[in-house]
């Protein structure tokens, strides 16, 4: 009787474990999900809601290693954030690694040379980059 409840035990262990492999595996982002090609030099077109009467023009630079470095215009200060593609190909941007706070931009329109980005927490925020050539 124990040699059945131990070959029972060791069958359900195994199809438990075989059952979280295939969802472990099929956590990446959905297959009609595309996600932009973000890598090399980027300024900002548009910036609303624009917080005082300067328009804000950032430039960014994304490198391959989920860095983006920022600028204001022809500033020398270069601020350095993290980014990321989330599983509903939302772009997440922190300012440290570590942050568990990160905004979060759905993509709403991408081109060639153009990205258009919206807040995912409801924020009015929109920001429309243009790549650099």
């Amino acid at each position: 009787m124990k040699k059945v409840f131990i070959g029972l035990l060791i069958v359900v262990a195994g199809t438990a474990a075989y059952f979280l492999f295939i969802r472990e595996k099929k956590a990446g982002p959905p297959a009609g999900l595309e996600t932009p090609e973000l890598t090399g030099n980027w300024r900002t077109l548009q910036y609303e809601p624009v917080t005082d009467s300067m328009q804000l023009i950032y430039h960014y630079q994304f490198d391959d290693n989920g860095k983006a470095y920022r600028t204001t215009g022809d500033s020398s200060r270069t601020d350095t954030l993290y980014y990321a593609w989330t599983k509903e190909a939302t772009l997440q941007l922190k300012s440290n690694p570590a942050d568990t706070a990160a905004g979060y931009f759905k993509v709403t329109a991408n081109g060639k040379d153009s990205l258009s980005l919206r807040s995912a927490s409801g924020d009015p925020l929109f920001i429309q980059l243009g790549r650099i050539q």
